[in-house]
């Protein structure tokens, strides 16, 4: 009977034990990403009109600004 009860404690603290070694590791690594000047919710006047004015998703907006960055980059090389 012991056995039987043995065996999947076991597997259930070891598996709780790597989750928890999970979960650290996860925050540690968020912990240090660093915390950008503006988050999505936090846009400009100007943005949020162009969003509005043109109908754009955040994934659109985001898509437009990295497409202008690289014709920028590409016009200043």
């Amino acid at each position: 009977m012991v056995h039987k009860i043995k065996y999947p404690a076991v597997f259930l603290l070891v598996y709780l034990l790597c989750a928890l070694i999970d979960f650290g590791t996860t925050y540690y690594r968020q912990a240090k990403i660093p915390v950008t000047e503006y988050s999505s919710a936090e846009l400009s006047e100007a943005m949020q009109q162009l969003m509005q004015q043109h109908r754009l998703t955040g994934a659109e907006l985001s898509q437009a600004i990295s497409d202008v960055q690289q014709q920028k980059k590409r016009y200043l090389d």
